[in-house]
């Protein structure tokens, strides 16, 4: 990890994907190691209760898991983060999801806007961000930048679109960027128009490619000539705050 002005930067970014399968969780894996290799402190925190896999696909423990925290909310501090988080080799803090479908939900709103507060406090965060739970609705609500990711198909465009109904009465509406990132076949709509019709400014246009998808997915960032979707999510990571 780099010291110096790029490391005392800070900024927190929550991932949504608009459907399963989206790419939610590449953009914000590749986001988290993009920062990691100019940034202090940078936490990839897994917020899909239901089905969260990043500690899995990165090779971690996850006996340590964000629900350690909500018994700490009230004094989270940075030493907790620590002992919930798992270190991996590029430098990013992997939380692991919490798991709430197996067994008793451990989160009230303001124990979840605590912990997502303290994040936000101690370094980068990329928060990748499914369903809508207490600590998803926190960091939705805390963080800097709400990257939402969209597939350029009907199905994918109308749950994007109830999404943004949903965040139009909140306080980041206007900090909401829209991701396209193609699966394969002819796009459905284009992304200028998938951005009017979201009201939201397309940040990035992601190509597809399973073989990075699955590395970035992994922690691991690929290389070479060939890595379009990588450079594109590293072009993403220096454009956002």
């Amino acid at each position: 990890m780099t010291d110096g002005p790029q490391a005392a930067r800070r900024g927190s970014v929550a991932v949504v994907g608009a459907a399963g399968g989206a790419g939610a969780s590449t953009v914000a894996c590749g986001l988290a190691m993009a920062w990691a290799a100019r940034r202090e402190a940078v936490w990839l925190v897994d917020l899909d209760g239901a089905r969260g896999d990043l500690a899995a696909g990165w090779d971690l423990p996850a006996t340590r898991t964000l629900a350690d925290l909500a018994g700490v909310a009230g004094e989270v501090d940075r030493a907790h983060l620590a002992r919930a988080a798992s270190p991996h080799p590029s430098g990013v803090r992997v939380v692991a999801s919490a798991g709430v479908l197996a067994g008793a939900d451990p989160w009230d709103a303001a124990a979840a806007a605590a912990v997502c507060g303290a994040l936000c406090a101690a370094g980068a965060v990329v928060a990748d961000v499914a369903g809508d739970g207490p600590p998803a609705r926190a960091m939705v609500a805390r963080a800097d930048s709400i990257l939402l990711v969209c597939p350029p198909a009907l199905d994918a465009a109308r749950r994007a679109a109830r999404l943004m109904e949903g965040w139009r009465h909140g306080p980041r509406h206007d900090r909401v960027g829209l991701v396209v990132a193609h699966r394969g076949g002819a796009p459905e709509i284009g992304a200028r128009a998938l951005g009017r019709t979201l009201g939201a400014p397309v940040v990035a246009r992601l190509p597809r490619s399973g073989r990075e998808a699955r590395s970035l997915r992994a922690g691991v960032w690929p290389a070479g000539r060939r890595a379009r979707l990588t450079r594109a999510i590293a072009a993403l990571s220096e454009a956002l705050p």
